[in-house]
């Protein structure tokens, strides 16, 4: 940067002469700094706000995690509930859960027939015992 030319003034001490060309600089230098000091001070919000919405994302993630794992305890157990109770009727009864039970359960492999929802079945057509939709 060229140094500014000043000279002291005459009835002032505590003034300096400026010349128009330099000062006109040293006001747009001001008014520059402003607007950079007030756009960072923007940023910093910004950038504040995207953090606290960063750490909510971080910590409902978290929290879908355990409830994640929660849920995939509770379908081993009721997995385990399905295989017991169709145990029992195959060995008390000879007979086991339908299919279909099993396959909603993730306890058998689908059949190449997709099975119908029960949204799309005809009035009056149900599941063996009206069985659970899982």
């Amino acid at each position: 940067m060229n140094s500014v030319k000043t000279k002291e003034s005459r009835f002032h001490k505590r003034y300096v002469l400026v010349d128009r060309f330099d000062f006109d600089k040293l006001k747009q230098g001001a008014s520059l700094t402003d607007t950079y000091f007030t756009e960072t001070l923007s940023q910093r919000s910004d950038m504040d706000i995207q953090k606290d919405q960063l750490i909510k994302a971080e910590s409902k993630a978290m929290e879908l995690d355990i409830e994640n794992r929660r849920l995939q305890k509770l379908v081993g157990t009721l997995q385990g509930i399905v295989r017991s109770v169709d145990r029992f009727l195959q060995r008390k009864l000879g007979v086991g859960l339908p299919s279909e039970w099993l396959e909603r359960a993730g306890l058998k492999e689908l059949s190449k027939k997709a099975p119908q929802r029960p949204q799309e079945r005809s009035e009056g057509q149900h599941d063996e015992l009206d069985g659970p939709s899982l």
